[in-house]
């Protein structure tokens, strides 16, 4: 068995961080897709990730420091590290698998991930089969919200790169298949008895490797633009309402399924209308005559006025429906909320004395029998007044 130590070019009292420097400097070096077709830079690739594995473990590196090889015991045969390459029964290292897939994919996983590929994937398509989606907040007029219509918002997305036709290369060249996932843009990390699949690091996930990137995208086959897009505003939309268009999210590397545009509504607030769902709610103040002798009274709707019939002795809070004056219902049945009008008797403020004289009268004139509801108080509380008593 070689040297670990002279394996990886350091001395035996190096630390884990000296180790995984030299780890990477080596593996880098020798990787085989930096040495297409070379079978002494594989095998030397193998020799710094299986010196690797044991040096970077604390209870392994003591176990080869004592004894010189690693098995399954201490002094047991073998060097335990190499039964995750080539081995479908062997173990690797948890460490390893993190380290290794940071830097280039999954060399111990990369038959399975390449005979994966061909299964799930066409042959060169890309790693990444959907864009991100993205989200914008739109804000819009309480009447638009009720009955729709249409609003332009400018939003920003990566759209694919006009230079590259989203390919990541330069025209006349082309990208290839990532060695180290198979073109699937995933790999697989054994982890003992058990594995986990990640994005190829070497590749970003593209499962493609770009050696002649493009000048104006950079390799990723997509650009950041701004672009205005005409959203279309449903009838009785309410705040928070979320609206989906398809494929007008980010665009993603060599053509995949764009991601899809979320767009928020956010309705301003009116200064008389309010909203519960498809129901409007108004507060709507009437003179003590009007509420003690009856009147018609004009009721503002979102369609307009309308003449409602404001019966005699109505109480402040009393509630009157006005069916089908509310909103539409998104349910799409083209049906329509009701408005709920509270009725709020106001009372009589800046009194010259004529007006007054006339309340104080009609105070003296008034008895139990025109405040029913303060009748019934004050039986509850347990005595009587009439309402001109003080």
């Amino acid at each position: 068995m070689k040297d670990l130590y002279g394996v990886l070019g350091i001395g035996r009292s190096a630390s884990v961080d000296e180790v995984k420097k030299a780890y990477r400097r080596l593996a880098h070096e020798h990787h085989p897709d930096k040495n297409p077709g070379d079978p002494r830079a594989e095998e030397r690739f193998k020799e710094v990730t299986q010196a690797y594995e044991v040096l970077s473990d604390d209870k392994r590196r003591r176990q080869y420091d004592q004894f010189g090889v690693v098995g399954e015991g201490a002094g047991g045969p073998g060097f335990g590290g190499a039964a995750g390459f080539g081995d479908p029964g062997g173990s690797a290292n948890v460490n390893l698998g993190d380290m290794f897939g940071d830097i280039f994919g999954d060399l111990l996983g990369r038959s399975r991930a390449q005979k994966g590929a061909r299964q799930r994937q066409p042959s060169g398509s890309p790693g990444s089969t959907r864009g991100k989606d993205r989200r914008v907040e739109l804000q819009i007029d309480f009447f638009i919200a009720a009955f729709g219509g249409e609003k332009t918002v400018e939003v920003g997305k990566a759209s694919k790169c006009q230079r590259c036709a989203g390919v990541g290369s330069k025209p006349g060249s082309a990208p290839q298949i990532c060695r180290a996932c198979g073109g699937s843009g995933r790999i697989t990390i054994p982890q003992g008895a058990f594995a986990s699949e990640q994005a190829c690091a070497y590749c970003r996930g593209k499962g493609r490797i770009i050696s002649d990137p493009c000048d104006v995208c950079g390799g990723d086959g997509v650009r950041e633009r701004r672009t205005k897009l005409k959203v279309k505003i449903p009838a009785g939309a309410d705040d928070g309402t979320t609206l989906r268009y398809a494929g007008e999210g980010d665009a993603v590397f060599a053509g995949g399924r764009a991601g899809d545009l979320m767009v928020t509504l956010r309705v301003d607030t009116h200064p008389l209308f309010s909203r519960d769902g498809a129901d409007i709610l108004v507060d709507y103040p009437v003179s003590i005559t009007e509420a003690a002798l009856g009147a018609k009274i004009a009721v503002p709707t979102i369609d307009g006025e309308v003449t409602m019939k404001l019966p005699a002795g109505t109480q402040s809070g009393r509630v009157f429906r006005l069916r089908g004056k509310g909103v539409s219902k998104l349910s799409g049945d083209k049906s329509r909320g009701d408005q709920h009008l509270t009725v709020v008797v106001e009372t009589p403020v800046e009194l010259g004395d004529d007006q007054r004289q006339l309340l104080e009268q009609l105070s003296d004139a008034l008895g139990p029998a025109n405040a029913p509801r303060r009748a019934i108080l004050a039986k509850l509380a347990g005595f009587e007044k009439t309402s001109g008593e003080q």
